[in-house]
């Protein structure tokens, strides 16, 4: 069973408020689509499996906090978000189109890094001691900045694309110091070292967006229709394609992903929507044999990039959580 947020028709402009409520529904589910039992009556949300998250959306404009009964609890306007998180004091640091902010419970500002036309932000990730790494396309480069704006580190990127915004996306600093960085338009995804020497170059995948470590020392991507697991040796372990394994949901761009404690696979599927027979899902949780167990549907949240779970009372888990 999973649990399908559908948003209801009042919610579908930009612009709305927090506090509405959005109904749940449940469905029979297998590996290859929906089952002949199809219930489609409203239903209580199990706690099972159901969870609150901090997500983005494109459409909307605006980060956000839903609760896992499904009601946007909080959001704040940014233009083009794409990479997102919460801290562990609450606040949430989010790129937009040219910057990072961090932003209060109470919206207030608290730091902000930008840059200017037509560079563009499409990653950042909380480093240890409270530095930040910032992905900046256009100019190409990775910085590592303080709270009071110094570069303490600076990794300049080359790739054979020239237009800032399909340059790359979601990059990340590895626990080793490396940085991993899907040069999306390039179909490329490689590790580099501190000094900025490739260390590793991955195989070749369409629109790779986003790249992280696990603690095993294997790497999950998202790119070429889904996402892909590599070890060491660049040998593919696991792959999930939305195309094949889900055919009934509509396959947007596989964007920011995460791996929990359980195995399971939670990954953003952007700009996915109802087309035909297939149903429009932005959000996605995946067991290791390709069960689908939640989903967040598409309906008044397409294009969301990036999305953290978050406990029942909209707090960061204290389990880690890879993204």
């Amino acid at each position: 069973m999973y649990c399908r947020i559908t948003v209801s028709p009042e919610l579908e402009a930009p612009g709305i408020s927090a506090g509405v409520n959005v109904r749940f529904r449940y469905w029979e589910y297998g590996k290859n689509g929906l089952g002949s039992g199809m219930n489609n009556a409203p239903a209580t949300a199990s706690p099972a499996h159901s969870h609150a998250f901090l997500g983005t959306s494109h459409v909307l404009g605006m980060i956000y906090l839903m609760d896992r009964d499904g009601k946007r609890q909080w959001d704040y306007p940014l233009a083009v978000p794409q990479d997102v998180w919460m801290l562990p004091n609450g606040h949430l640091l989010a790129t937009w189109r040219h910057g990072v902010k961090e932003i209060t419970p109470a919206k207030t500002v608290v730091w902000e890094y930008t840059v200017a036309d037509p560079h563009e932000v499409p990653t950042c990730q909380p480093l240890p001691g409270g530095n930040v790494m910032i992905g900046i396309v256009g100019e190409c480069r990775l910085v590592e900045v303080n709270r009071q704006g110094e570069i303490l580190h600076e990794l300049k990127l080359a790739t054979t694309e020239k237009t800032p915004h399909a340059q790359f996306r979601m990059c990340r600093r590895t626990s080793a110091g490396t940085y991993l960085v899907p040069f999306t338009a390039e179909g490329a995804v490689r590790e580099y070292d501190r000094d900025g020497r490739c260390l590793r170059q991955f195989p070749p995948m369409a629109a790779p967006v986003c790249a992280l470590r696990l603690p095993d020392g294997n790497t999950l991507i998202t790119g070429n229709g889904g996402v892909s697991e590599f070890d060491g040796g660049d040998r593919l372990l696991w792959r999930l394609d939305l195309a094949a394994d889900f055919p009934d949901v509509q396959a947007g761009v596989p964007a920011g992903v995460q791996r929990l404690p359980n195995g399971n696979t939670v990954f953003c599927n952007w700009g996915s929507r109802t087309r035909g027979q297939q149903r429009g899902v932005s959000i996605l949780e995946v067991t290791p044999d390709k069960r689908l167990v939640w989903q967040v549907a598409a309906d008044g949240l397409e294009q969301v990039a990036q999305c953290q779970l978050l406990t029942p009372g909209l707090k960061p888990r204290a389990e880690l959580v890879l993204r």
